[in-house]
């Protein structure tokens, strides 16, 4: 597994809305079928997270510190899921196939430490977005 592949951000068509741009790179950083190094959670919505495990009361969410140990053993890697459109991007441990009990929506992410370039891209906006 090679966490050090770097992707390049293509320049950005100057009608393409952040959506739009969220799509694209979301579809480019899938079609690489890369593994990404995790860059950790943001502390605050970290924080958030694990207030969610405690009302997660029948159990259908992956805890918050598993998914962290998986995502530092296995990488990151980003699900092809059925509508990108939205906006609602997700990231799965990559010795994971269930987006439901695994995925971990990117802006919870760290997006200082984000080594790969479409990927940080790719966070920020949605964290931007989401606001």
């Amino acid at each position: 597994m090679n966490f050090n592949e770097q992707s390049k951000i293509p320049e950005k068509n100057e009608q393409e809305s952040p959506l739009q741009e969220i799509v694209r790179l979301y579809k480019e950083l899938i079609e690489s079928g890369k593994i990404f190094r995790f860059p950790g959670f943001d502390p605050e919505r970290y924080k958030k997270m694990k207030e969610g495990d405690n009302e997660d009361i029948y159990g259908y969410m992956t805890p918050t510190d598993t998914l962290s140990d998986r995502f530092l053993v296995h990488g990151v890697r980003f699900p092809d899921v059925k509508y990108p459109k939205s906006g609602n991007i997700l990231i799965i441990p990559n010795d994971s196939t269930d987006i439901v009990k695994d995925g971990i929506r990117i802006e919870n992410l760290n997006s200082t430490t984000i080594e790969d370039q479409k990927f940080r891209r790719l966070t920020v906006l949605c964290q931007e977005t989401e606001k």
